[in-house]
């Protein structure tokens, strides 16, 4: 019989609602959620409902954790949107500004990791309510559900500890079950305070969300470094026709090799080059470069290390850039991928381009000095043949030459380091001369170095640094 069109439509008499069963409840529970996402999604829930203020603590008797509670001083939720937020695919109005997407992240990602979920909230009227799941409950019944519990004296001090007046709730979760985390609290907490600190570093450091793991406040750790004042802000501009900005900077006056500071904010300026998604302000996609969906970027090199750039959009335009329903990735449009790559290779500049230009831009002032310095270090690296008064002699010289020209640059050569030793002392005239050119511009940089210039800046640590430099410098000419 040939398929026909149907002529008519067949009337809808009854719906019923369908029952989700233990099993499927299961298989959600195996999906991508971790534990520091699964914070990050109850975070998401608490920024939406207006808090500035989260805490997170763990419980347990010994250093294991068999709970985690999370309180917010958000508006609260009155008894039926406390029912909803444990629907999955709650359906609500929501601003441009809310981080929530589908209605489902709080309780399916706790589902991820506890098998036991309870919240507690306090509504502006004063008014508080308690609810529950259990996966025992829902095997049990082979069926989804939860069920309103009664605010026991316990569970009422543990409200009020952190939040004793106004609205405010509380989120515990119980019964680790598939162990797919470390309950070590020590590591919860490492993992957890890594994840928000840079997941929310816009908030934070714009101070409208702070952040408190386990007594610890959370600090801001921005990939673009956008508020240090060492940062150099390439771009901050709208994409025409859209509400998305773009931000790109050069972080060249940093250097996390030598300064722990630097390298506390910028973290490895190689490993963490490239793009950064913002959306609502909360960060859900990093360093991006090259691939098969951004083909138009760079590739992940030297080069480009310094270069760091960013995309800030809200929800309403999620349907341009396909954010994911974990809010983990994106996926934007061909269209809006061209518009990002033009503004970003504009306004970023390799490390090649930006040496041609130092070059041109030195001051005679600038040179002058370097040949000062060059020249004070040439005459007093002049060593004596005879070997049994080598060390007298060089002390001798280099007091002589310093009465001559009252300069404060020694140039000693350790001849045990096997680069010396195989391209100085067994090495012609033009080998030493060639020495002297690569070892004086790493002795001048790093005392003009910012590092240097730090008031507890010691000798060891020029010779540290100088060293660094050194075996950078030598490591592959010293293989020949």
């Amino acid at each position: 019989m040939a398929v026909q069109k149907l002529k008519e439509t067949p009337t809808l008499t009854s719906f019923k609602e369908g029952k989700i069963g233990h099993k499927f409840i299961e298989s959600l529970r195996r999906g991508r959620y971790r534990l520091r996402t699964v914070i990050g999604e109850i975070i998401d829930n608490s920024d939406d409902a207006g808090c500035d203020h989260v805490w997170i603590e763990f419980g347990g008797p010994s250093e294991s954790a068999n709970l985690i509670a999370i309180w917010d001083n958000g508006r609260g939720m009155t008894k039926t949107e406390l029912k909803g937020s444990y629907t999955l695919g709650h359906e609500r109005s929501r601003t441009s500004q809310e981080i929530g997407k589908f209605g489902c992240g709080g309780t399916l990602s706790s589902l991820g990791i506890a098998g036991k979920k309870t919240t507690v909230t306090r509504d502006k009227n004063g008014d508080m309510y308690a609810r529950q799941y259990d996966i025992a409950e829902i095997k049990k019944n082979d069926a989804w559900g939860t069920c309103e519990i009664k605010i026991t004296k316990d569970l009422l001090t543990m409200f009020n500890s952190k939040i004793p007046k106004g609205t405010g709730t509380m989120i515990i979760l119980q019964n680790f079950d598939l162990d797919v985390f470390s309950t070590r609290k020590d590591n919860m907490k490492k993992s957890i305070i890594g994840y928000c600190e840079r997941t929310y570093c816009e908030k934070i450091a714009v101070k409208s969300l702070k952040l408190i793991v386990d007594g610890s406040t959370v600090n801001s750790v921005d990939p673009l470094c956008w508020y240090h004042p060492k940062v150099i802000k390439c771009a901050d501009e709208i994409i025409p026709g859209t509400k998305t900005r773009i931000r790109v900077v050069d972080l060249i006056n940093f250097n996390p090799k030598c300064n722990k500071a630097d390298a506390k904010v910028t973290k490895s300026l190689e490993k963490n080059q490239g793009g950064y998604f913002f959306r609502c302000d909360r960060l859900i996609k990093s360093r991006v470069t090259k691939d098969e969906i951004w083909d138009k970027t760079w590739s992940l090199s030297g080069p480009y290390r310094h270069c760091r750039w960013a995309v800030y959009f809200d929800a309403d335009e999620d349907f341009m850039y396909g954010t994911t329903y974990d809010k983990s990735d994106v996926r934007p449009s061909q269209s809006i991928k061209d518009r990002i790559h033009e503004i970003v290779t504009k306004h970023s500049t390799p490390q090649a381009a930006r040496n041609s230009v130092a070059k041109k831009e030195d001051t005679a002032d600038d040179l002058d000095k370097a040949r000062a310095v060059l020249d004070s270090i040439s005459n007093k690296g002049s060593n004596n043949e005879d070997s049994n008064n080598e060390d007298s002699n060089k002390e001798n010289s280099n007091k002589e030459n310093s009465n001559k020209d009252g300069s404060e640059y020694v140039l000693q050569l350790n001849k045990d380091h096997r680069y010396v030793s195989k391209f100085w002392l067994q090495g012609s005239q033009d080998a030493r001369d060639a020495v002297t050119a690569l070892l004086v511009p790493l002795a001048y940089s790093v005392k003009y170095s910012q590092g240097a210039q730090d008031e507890e800046f010691t000798c060891f640590d020029f010779r540290a640094m100088f060293n660094e430099k050194l075996l950078q410098s030598t490591t592959k000419v010293d293989k020949l």
